[in-house]
């Protein structure tokens, strides 16, 4: 029999053999210090740490010729097990089986949609991008159309409104230069428009030709180079050369209602500030023999123009357009029989529009015969 002994010397050299690991296991696993050694034949010296192992290997030796110890599952160390391969591939399965599960998964949902759903899909998106940009034109025709239009009907108005504020004032300042510079010539020749008019029933001059000058007007609060001929009429092509006269009310001077209309915006705009003039400001009125001072009535002392005095005759009013009773004889009082002479212009109200009408009214004050080149005192440097 071998010396038990031997084994336990050559352990360093067993454990660095091939598929034998017994001395780590041994490390793994240490023995319990308490548990005593056992040996078959007491042969052994079990002092020192190593006692408890010699015994068990003492005990292996007496027992069995050396074997290779087999591992935890029945196959010797260092050596291939059947089953460990098997168990391997089993691992392999089982790590492949959910996998296998996922991939079944969709076969217990819906089926998927035949594959003519995505051509169609893929059709249907190609003719929304197709007909997007069509509308989008389409949209952008519609929107520069209506932006063209805007800007026509923009370009027209203003054309117009041009038209109205300055082009049409140069134009009546032509006719206006025109007729004031006929009248002169009239006078200058001797003739007098208004001769023998006086004398006509009703004081009425219908026989003065319709757009024909035949007085000039003077307003000093207006500016001392404000100065207008007065026509005969108030039709469109009349009140183009300047203030019209209503045909069928008083002449300058006469007892009755002088009324006088005028634009106040474009074609000579000669009211165009005629809501500027207050109580007592003079209007005066030029023909061939005389000066005919109007003051404005209403109440002086407070500068209420709305104010009327013992006829019942304001110095300024607002009405509609068709309240004629304003050129009246006695303004405002069609049934009165007319003991004084008055004066009335009318114009649009407000500026810009013509919903309304402005009257001022004015009472003849004094008459001033003409006397050369002198002015009345009423206008800039007059004497008279």
């Amino acid at each position: 029999m071998p010396d038990p002994a031997e084994p336990v010397e050559e352990a360093p050299g067993v454990s660095g053999s091939p598929g034998r690991h017994r001395p780590e296991r041994v490390q793994s696993e240490p023995a319990n210090p308490q548990e005593p050694a056992s040996s078959t034949d007491g042969g052994g010296d079990t002092d020192g740490p190593d006692a408890p192992e010699l015994g068990a290997q003492q005990s292996g030796l007496d027992a069995q010729p050396e074997q290779p110890e087999p591992a935890p599952d029945g196959h010797p160390e260092g050596e291939p097990s059947p089953d460990a391969g098997r168990a391997e591939t089993d691992d392999q399965d089982a790590a492949d089986e959910p996998e296998v599960a996922n991939e079944s998964e969709p076969a217990n949902q819906s089926e998927p949609a035949p594959d003519d759903q995505p051509e169609r899909g893929a059709a249907t998106s190609e003719k929304r991008e197709k007909s997007e940009p069509a509308r989008r034109d389409r949209l952008s025709m519609v929107l520069l159309g209506l932006g063209e239009t805007l800007i026509t009907l923009g370009l027209i108005v203003g054309l117009f409104i041009v038209y109205e504020l300055w082009v049409t004032n140069i134009f009546s300042d032509q006719k206006q230069a025109k007729a004031h510079s006929q009248l002169v010539q009239e006078w200058a020749q001797g003739n007098d428009p208004l001769a023998n008019k006086a004398s006509l029933p009703d004081n009425k001059a219908s026989s003065i030709p319709i757009g024909s000058a035949f007085a000039v007007l003077y307003i000093p609060r207006l500016g001392p180079s404000y100065r207008f001929a007065i026509v005969e009429g108030t039709d469109d092509a009349s009140l183009e050369k300047g203030p019209g006269h209503y045909v069928g009310t008083a002449l300058p001077g006469m007892v009755g209602n002088f009324a006088v209309a005028g634009h106040r915006v474009g074609k000579g705009e000669p009211f165009l500030n005629l809501d500027q003039l207050r109580p007592g400001d003079p209007i005066v009125v030029e023909t061939k023999t005389n000066w005919y001072v109007y003051r404005v009535l209403g109440d002086a002392t407070t500068g209420d123009l709305s104010a009327t005095g013992a006829d019942g005759i304001p110095g300024r009013e607002i009405v509609g357009p068709n309240q004629v009773s304003v050129v009246a004889p006695v303004p405002d009082h069609p049934e009165a029989t007319p003991t004084a002479a008055y004066v009335t212009l009318t114009t649009c109200h407000p500026k810009f529009t013509a919903t309304s009408r402005m009257v001022i009214h004015g009472k003849l004050t004094r008459v001033v015969p003409q006397n050369g080149d002198k002015l009345p005192k009423e206008l800039a440097g007059g004497t008279l």
